[in-house]
């Protein structure tokens, strides 16, 4: 999966990641952390026309905010 942000975002720059699915199946498919994250702290994700934030704390703790 390929996706891109849109560089209009404040803070944020475009992002052409592939991201690794461990298991798939109909009922769900398992995806790492680290492969949506890779090296950075923030991944911004589109649902429905609105923008969500996927963050991982210093406690590798994660947090979705609007």
């Amino acid at each position: 999966m390929n996706q891109t942000i849109k560089p209009s975002l404040p803070h944020h720059h475009a992002v052409h990641q592939s991201v690794a699915v461990i298991n798939e199946t109909e009922a769900a498919r398992l995806v790492t952390s680290a492969a949506l994250l890779g090296r950075r702290d923030v991944l911004i994700i589109q649902h429905q026309g609105e923008h969500y934030s996927l963050r991982q704390t210093r406690a590798g703790k994660l947090i979705l905010t609007k």
